[in-house]
């Protein structure tokens, strides 16, 4: 089977009882950087996919070979299905095959090497914005933030954190919004104060 980001204690118990190989470790590290990826692009994880985990296991692939996790995105469900780099690279046909037995049972499967994940620097930044996930922001500097994202549409991740006032951490109290999904800002590139922070 193939776990979900949430999952991580399955992980542990594949890995039982022998000394993790370099597979087992970039399985790991998949996990945790989905969980992230999807925090930051307000993807939630609706949990594993049974039916599409059995489909991997009859196409020849390892417990390990992938992370899956059923999410939604604008009121459409699919489940993500993101391979480990040696997977992607060395066992793409039994990937394409597992895939093609899902649209035959109508599954909106969705493959994603692990390589698009971990592409400087949208994982720094997804990792970011999912540590600044329970910054604790007060309503009224919540509503100031969102007022300005709102009247100015050019506004900076420094501008809104000028609008906070209660926070010990102003910048992660405008990111923690990020992973919220109440606002979005740009991944694809470093975030600095002058990230631009827009509407959803």
């Amino acid at each position: 089977m193939h776990y979900a980001p949430h999952s991580t204690p399955r992980t542990s118990k594949v890995m039982a009882g022998r000394q993790p190989s370099n597979a087992d470790r970039d399985y790991a590290c998949l996990v945790e950087e989905l969980a992230h990826s999807a925090t930051a692009l307000h993807l939630p994880n609706d949990g594993p996919d049974p039916l599409v985990e059995t489909l991997l296991r009859v196409a020849g692939l390892r417990p390990t070979s992938a992370v899956v996790m059923r999410t939604r995105h604008n009121g459409v469900r699919f489940t993500l299905v993101v391979a480990t780099t040696g997977i992607w690279h060395d066992q793409m046909h039994r990937l394409l095959s597992a895939r093609r037995a899902a649209q035959k049972l109508k599954v909106r499967m969705l493959l994603v090497p692990a390589a698009r994940l971990r592409r400087p620097p949208f994982r720094d930044n997804c990792r970011l914005v999912a540590r600044c996930a329970e910054v604790p922001l007060a309503a009224t500097d919540r509503t100031a933030v969102l007022d300005q994202i709102a009247l100015d549409p050019h506004c900076t991740l420094g501008d809104c954190a000028q609008r906070i006032g209660a926070s010990l951490d102003p910048v992660g109290g405008v990111l923690s919004l990020v992973a919220g999904g109440l606002v979005d800002i740009d991944l694809n590139n470093p975030i600095t104060g002058f990230s631009r922070v827009r509407p959803v």
